[in-house]
């Protein structure tokens, strides 16, 4: 079964995918620039680094441009692969839940650290079931075209996906916990690179799968012999 329109909407939402990683990156650098700069490097905290602050400014800078081009690129793919099937329409509508989540987060970040903490929280949350949304549709031209080796892949690749984003809630919590400790910014740090760690597992993770489905529609890719023969 031939699904063009899935086809050509994956290979958007790939390379979107693509850019969100590099992004993700980006972002880690421009939130965190001064405190690697001050635990690795011993800058004196108070005062203030034109290194580490050009580093945030480029940085910076970069991760909006990046996400940006992801948030495009992802909802062209999306609106293309919903043609052939439905899931990927609501894959859509929870990214553009989560750009408009993220960025009332942005604003209100400054003048309540709470408030910031509930619409981040609730972006992340958004983002998981668009990825999920995602993986389904996936899944399911996986089992349109008879392909219940992908089926299979699709499925263990949504329970780690959904594993990481509950790691990454606890993250949360544990950031909330010693926010008034006096190890907070060291805390912080740590938690922001298993974050880092997480987020980049979830790219690699959809992006292997986004790859799979590729080359099975594209027909490049050869059914399983062990799932073929049962």
């Amino acid at each position: 079964m031939n699904f063009p329109n899935a086809t050509k909407g994956i290979n958007k939402i790939f390379v979107s995918e693509i850019i969100s990683a590099i992004a993700t990156l980006l972002g880690f650098i421009m939130n965190y620039s001064f405190s690697i700069n001050t635990y690795f490097f011993e800058t004196d905290p108070v005062s203030f680094n034109p290194a580490s602050g050009i580093l945030s400014l480029v940085s910076g800078t970069l991760f909006f441009v990046m996400m940006i081009l992801s948030v495009i690129f992802g909802l062209i793919g999306y609106i293309r692969a919903s043609k052939d099937e439905a899931d990927f329409r609501k894959a859509m509508f929870c990214t553009g839940a989560m750009v408009v989540l993220t960025l009332i987060a942005s604003f209100v970040r400054i003048p309540s650290q709470t408030m910031y903490t509930i619409f981040n929280s609730a972006a992340t949350i958004v983002e998981m079931f668009a990825m999920i949304f995602a993986i389904s549709a996936l899944i399911n031209l996986a089992e349109a075209s008879s392909r219940h080796d992908m089926v299979d892949l699709g499925n263990r690749v949504m329970r780690i996906l959904f594993i990481s984003y509950v790691a990454a809630a606890f993250n949360i919590l544990i950031i909330r916990t010693f926010e008034r400790s006096s190890k907070a910014q060291v805390v912080a740090l740590v938690v922001a690179v298993i974050d880092i760690v997480i987020a980049l597992l979830q790219h690699l993770l959809f992006l292997y799968y986004l790859s799979k489905t590729k080359k099975m529609l594209n027909g490049s890719m050869e059914p399983h012999r062990g799932i073929e023969d049962e």
